[in-house]
């Protein structure tokens, strides 16, 4: 479990929320939050100098524009100065949020350059760079050398950088996948019947390499690995909440070869259909079986 932790730039931690003009860019303090209780945090006033937050673990519930915004691991926000900072959580699981206080003259441009609107919850994705970033910045304020306000300042241009481009990824990301939702569901309701991936392109009108790069990249496995899947899922749940045999799932779930159906079923889950059927299926399945005078299971060895 992890401490939280905290780095000042002075001694004085209220001396640190200051804005600084003779400065291009100036880390104030920095640090981690770990709590595994509720707490409520409200500055209607802000502060004087720039706040990020990172959330790494747990969520937290934002109040922004008289909105409550929830957000999990993975988002952060960053706060302007004067801005109203409010955040709250409300269980008691460990929430884990990275931190930085941060002035300069040259900041709001830098945040316009990254385009980092204020009050602006963004997904990153809990990203192990981001935090290696910020324990880079944590050594820093360690060490306190000749070269530490700019190797600090450094520091936070990249994590803003860091977190911006992994931002834009993620956003990239659930565009590519919006482009899959007419095929998705198209599978979803035709699964039992013939699927090519021609046919599934056509739909999202797209080539074929396209759309199965695309399917690729989203869903982390070809078309018709992710079709087989499917049709495996439903006849573990045929298998687990019917009566119906194995070669009556075959063909409902879109094989018509009981034989090939069971040995791709062994091949994906382990075990062949028969053996799934006596580990899983219900107790008022294997009732009503018993009742209409049907073999309660079916299991050959090997």
């Amino acid at each position: 479990m992890m401490d939280s932790q905290s780095y000042y730039r002075t001694d004085d931690p209220d001396g640190c929320n200051i804005a600084v003009t003779d400065d291009y860019l100036l880390v104030n303090c920095t640090g981690i939050t770990v709590l595994n209780r509720p707490f409520t945090t409200w500055r209607p006033q802000g502060r004087r100098d720039f706040y990020l937050m990172y959330l790494y673990r747990g969520s937290l519930t934002f109040h922004l524009h008289k909105k409550e915004v929830p957000c999990d691991a993975g988002h952060f926000i960053l706060y302007k100065p004067g801005y109203a900072t409010g955040y709250s959580k409300s269980d008691d699981k460990e929430m884990v949020y990275y931190w930085v206080h941060f002035s300069g003259c040259m900041a709001s441009s830098i945040l316009d350059s990254c385009r980092l609107d204020s009050q602006t919850p963004f997904l990153a994705g809990v990203d192990p760079v981001a935090m290696g970033l910020f324990q880079d910045l944590f050594n820093q304020f360690l060490r306190r050398d000749d070269y530490f306000r700019p190797t600090s300042a450094s520091l936070l241009l990249q994590i803003l950088l860091h977190l911006r481009k992994a931002a834009d990824k993620q956003m990239s990301s659930q565009v590519d996948q919006d482009r899959l939702v007419r095929s998705l569901a198209f599978i979803h309701k035709h699964y039992s019947q013939p699927l090519t991936v021609r046919q599934l392109a056509d739909i999202e009108h797209l080539s074929v390499s396209r759309y199965s790069a695309l399917f690729r990249a989203c869903m982390a496995q070809s078309p018709q690995g992710y079709i087989i899947d499917l049709r495996l899922r439903m006849a573990a749940e045929l298998l687990q909440r019917t009566d119906l045999s194995i070669k009556q799932v075959a063909y409902t779930v879109g094989y018509a070869d009981q034989l090939y159906f069971s040995r791709l079923f062994r091949s994906r889950k382990g075990l062949s259909p028969s053996q799934f059927q006596l580990m899983h299926q219900t107790d008022d399945v294997q009732g009503s079986r018993q009742v209409a005078g049907l073999p309660v299971t079916v299991c050959l060895p090997g």
